[in-house]
């Protein structure tokens, strides 16, 4: 039989550039006035089959950036003393940055930092370089399109003693992403490793990923399953890693449970997290909970970790778009003093201000 064209119809087909390009192009043609022969068993009643499912599906990006700002609400980047970073570009291209920490340091060990780096950057590669008071050395190197949907990043850290470098190449098609890394010292971890991760999209809300490690020392690869279910207000992010013992110690290993939830309260404003860390082989158990609040000019950011009786404060002044400033303040309720051993509350405040 045949059947009236649908008015104002629109078939959609999409596609997607490489990662590097983040676009997402939409060719839309008009079937206005298009009939469509059926037979009587047809029951087309334009509901969303597998092509339009497919076409609603995106890559889910790398696995490592899944569970990002949950874990970034739910534990802050809080740090001690006084905290001052100066950038300057000295053309579009080249960039300069003078860092300065009294009280603590990034690494926790020290009571004081200063590092410089400089930064040159265009349209086909990103390089990094940055030395530190004790001669350390760090570099980046990142070519966001190395191919059609290829991107490359070097990272290395020379500081005369177990010095560190990765590279990781990341391939990203319509629907999935692939990793591949190799390096040495990584992760805390002594000598080589590899590591490869996969993650597809299975809906528009539903993605999964795998991961898989091989370290030096052994006996089976490190693996982790993870299930990332995202709506435009919910994020919930469950991972399951498998931990195992070094050569010589036992084959088998301790698994590992991590459930991550995001609410976007209000878009851009209010932000909350939770966290929830399970080890059964050790009976185990960790929560932690975050919140943000974007206003104005400001942003304010807390976290709490029960376990650990650790409260976390950070708030961010934006006086204009070169100046920023932070405040940051931390408790440890219940913290036992190594040297006397009695339990007692410990505070730490910091204050930071960026300039350029």
């Amino acid at each position: 039989m045949w059947r009236l064209p649908r008015l104002g119809a629109l078939r959609c087909v999409s596609g997607v550039m490489s990662a590097a390009g983040a676009a997402k192009i939409v060719r839309c043609e008009d079937t206005l006035g298009e009939a469509t022969k059926t037979d009587d068993t047809d029951l087309d009643f334009d509901m969303s089959g597998e092509s339009s499912l497919e076409e609603g599906l995106k890559a889910p990006g790398p696995l490592e950036s899944w569970d990002g700002e949950a874990r970034r609400l739910t534990g802050l980047n809080t740090f001690l003393g006084a905290k001052i970073e100066v950038a300057k570009p000295l053309s579009p291209n080249f960039v300069m940055r003078h860092s300065a920490q009294l009280g603590s340091s990034p690494s926790g060990q020290g009571s004081e930092h200063y590092s410089c780096s400089a930064q040159v950057f265009n349209e086909n590669v990103i390089c990094v370089g940055t030395l530190d008071q004790n001669g350390a050395v760090e570099g980046h190197i990142i070519v966001p399109k190395l191919g059609e949907g290829v991107s490359s990043k070097l990272i290395l850290f020379m500081s005369g003693k177990n010095d560190m470098f990765f590279h990781d190449v990341e391939f990203a098609g319509e629907t999935l992403n692939a990793g591949f890394r190799w390096g040495n010292n990584v992760m805390g971890w002594q000598g080589p490793m590899c590591q490869v991760s996969y993650t597809q999209a299975v809906s528009p809300q539903l993605s999964l990923g795998a991961e898989a490690q091989l370290l030096n020392g052994l006996a089976t690869p490190a693996s982790t399953v993870t299930a990332k279910y995202d709506t435009p207000d919910d994020t919930w992010v469950g991972t399951l890693k498998s931990h195992f013992q070094p050569c010589g110690e036992g084959e088998d290993g301790m698994a590992e449970l991590n459930l991550l939830y995001h609410r976007k309260v209000v878009k851009e404003r209010v932000n909350l997290a939770a966290g929830l860390q399970v080890v059964p082989g050790a009976m185990h158990a960790a929560s932690s909970f975050g919140a943000e609040f974007a206003l104005h000019q400001s942003t304010v950011s807390t976290a709490w970790q029960p376990a650990q009786g650790h409260l976390q404060t950070t708030v961010t002044v934006k006086h204009n778009q070169a100046m920023q400033m932070t405040l940051s303040a931390e408790a440890f309720f219940g913290q036992q003093n190594p040297q006397t051993g009695e339990k007692a509350d410990a505070f730490r405040f910091g204050y930071g201000l960026s300039l350029g």
